[in-house]
C-alpha cells in the first residue's frame, strides 16, 4: 500500500489532522535547526529567525518593531 492509497482512505478530518501534525513538527524541526546553528542565540532572535524564515523579513522587522515597543 502506497502512501498515496493510506491518504485516499483517511476522512477529511483526518487528513485536516495529519496536515496540522506534519506542519507543527515542520516548525519544531526548523526551530531546533535555528538553534543548533547559534546555540547562544537569545530566545528574542530565535524567535526572529523563526518568523523570518517562515513568514520573511517584513514580518521578522514587524515583529523587532513591536517587541520594543513593549519593551
Amino acid at each position: 500500500m502506497t502512501q498515496a492509497d493510506i491518504l485516499r482512505k483517511m476522512t477529511p478530518n483526518a487528513r485536516i489532522n495529519q496536515v496540522f501534525h506534519l506542519g507543527k513538527f515542520a516548525r519544531k524541526l526548523a526551530k531546533e535547526h535555528l538553534i543548533r546553528q547559534n546555540p547562544d542565540i537569545s530566545p528574542f532572535e530565535l524567535q526572529k529567525k523563526f518568523i523570518e524564515l517562515l513568514h520573511g523579513t517584513f514580518w521578522a522587522k514587524r515583529y523587532s518593531e513591536l517587541h520594543r515597543k513593549s519593551v
